[in-house]
């Protein structure tokens, strides 16, 4: 980060969602959720029942 300073502020719009496996990330994104932060859509892997296909 500290070679591109910005860069995921360049690449925010492109980004369609986001996947996330640990417990302390889906957490985060669940306060980013309730707060209105959250940017775009996430999906809760761990939750998932084809979780086996993203391991």
């Amino acid at each position: 980060l500290a070679a591109q300073p910005g860069f995921y502020s360049r690449i925010h719009a492109a980004i369609q969602g986001v996947t996330e496996e640990t417990t302390t990330g889906v957490a985060r994104l669940y306060q980013l959720q309730k707060s209105g932060e959250l940017p775009f859509p996430a999906i809760n892997v761990n939750d998932s029942v084809t979780k086996s296909k993203f391991d």
